[in-house]
């Protein structure tokens, strides 16, 4: 009797087993059915979202201008200005000017002692002064692009080709090819430069901690930072504010923020300061400086290093 008293225990105990296990089972599928129920509405989202902003995609053509708008946003590619000039997202202006080729930053002292600013002065001009040989636009399904081909004013010259492209999410992705020549000096930078129609407020990135450049930035943690627009520290203003290595940077305005970064997390170096590097140059005191009211933001491909363990170079 005891012992059909444990077996009839047992299987109450199984049978309890095996009803926990089929309701688990059957939560576990409701669940997973509740996943792929709401990844089907987020694609059926993303596709409506997709053929709504294909649909306010739209690119003019005029005759000194390129223009392409959509999804809360237009910009504007000048034919005489060689480049964007107005580059608007969510009714905010993110251009004071087209950008352009950079060549030059400004000199340090250690440039100053071992002579490179004389070595490589064209460079400065070339900075300041290049020529847009030509451009031509493209036009594909969901994208629209500009490309402008420029000489630089050196002997022998340099070929520059920038290209812009934008597509329907108003992402504007470009591309900056430089072409040397044999016999030209070194170069101080190469990159691209932005003025910006205001002082940003916050610049986030995610890099190297601080200040930093090729050859000062082995003691740098990597992790995500903000800072305010910095304001030249040197009694001389010259060179400062670059950050290496980073992997995404933000500029800061209000609400609305700029983002830059790199196709495949490429690191890549930018500074964003109120000045030129012809305005820090021409300044012997820092009192000499223009009035802070817009950011000079360039973002490096290549950038020679600040110098010296002996101080010249």
């Amino acid at each position: 009797e005891q012992l059909g008293r444990q077996t009839q225990l047992r299987m109450e105990q199984a049978g309890q087993q095996a009803g926990a296990s089929e309701g688990a089972q059957a939560l576990a599928q409701a669940q997973a059915d509740e996943a792929a129920y709401r990844k089907a509405l987020l694609r059926k989202k993303k596709i409506e979202e997709d053929v709504q902003a294909a649909l306010q995609f739209q690119v003019i053509r005029g005759d000194v201008n390129f223009g392409v708008r959509g999804k809360g946003f237009h910009m504007l590619f000048s034919y005489a200005e060689h480049g964007p000039v107005s580059l608007v997202y969510g009714g905010r202006e993110w251009l004071y000017r087209a950008p352009a080729p950079a060549f030059w930053r400004a000199s340090t002292d250690n440039d100053k002692g071992c002579g490179f600013p004389q070595k490589s002065a064209l460079w400065c001009g070339a900075d300041r002064f290049i020529a847009c040989t030509g451009w031509h636009t493209e036009e594909k399904e969901n994208l629209a692009a500009i490309t402008y081909r420029f000489e630089t004013c050196t002997n022998p010259k340099a070929q520059v080709q920038v290209t812009y492209e934008v597509n329907i999410w108003g992402d504007l992705k470009v591309k900056v090819c430089y072409t040397g020549a044999p016999g030209l000096p070194s170069l101080p930078v190469f990159g691209l430069r932005f003025l910006l129609p205001f002082e940003a407020e916050k610049i986030r990135w995610q890099g190297l901690k601080g200040e930093t450049y090729p050859d000062r930035k082995k003691g740098s943690p990597f992790g995500t930072w903000e800072s305010a627009m910095e304001k030249p520290q040197y009694l001389i203003p010259q060179e400062y504010g670059a950050h290496m290595d980073t992997r995404l940077a933000q500029l800061v305005i209000g609400k609305d923020q700029l983002e830059i970064g790199m196709e495949k997390e490429k690191p890549f170096g930018f500074s964003a300061i109120p000045y030129t590097p012809q305005e820090l140059e021409s300044a012997l005191h820092p009192e000499e400086l223009p009035p802070v009211t817009r950011t000079v933001l360039t973002v490096y491909g290549a950038m020679r290093g600040v110098g010296g363990i002996d101080s010249w170079g």
